[in-house]
C-alpha cells in the first residue's frame, strides 16, 4: 500500500463518532421540554436551547411539560409529560 494512503487512513478519524450528525431532530425523540406558546389547532413551539421548533400535538396551555414522540425533518410531535 503506498505511504500516502496509509497516512490519508491515519487521519480520517472514526467515521461514526456522532450517529445523529445532520439528523439533530432524531436525537430529541424522548426528551422532555416546555412550551414556549400554547398548542393551539395542533400547532405550537417550543424552545431548544437557542432554536424555536414548531411542535404538533394536543392543544396544550404554554408553560406545559412536553415529550417529543416524533421527529420529521424541523417538525416535532409531542405529547403530554
Amino acid at each position: 500500500m503506498p505511504l500516502w494512503r496509509r497516512l490519508a487512513r491515519a487521519n480520517a478519524g472514526p467515521s461514526q463518532d456522532n450517529p445523529f450528525l445532520n439528523r439533530r431532530s432524531a436525537a430529541l425523540v424522548g426528551r422532555e421540554f416546555t412550551l414556549e406558546k400554547p398548542i393551539i389547532d395542533g400547532n405550537g413551539t417550543v424552545r431548544i436551547d437557542d432554536t424555536v421548533w414548531r411542535v404538533a400535538g394536543p392543544d396544550t396551555p404554554a408553560g406545559s411539560r412536553v415529550r417529543i414522540v416524533q421527529a420529521d425533518g424541523a417538525h416535532l410531535t409531542v405529547t403530554a409529560a
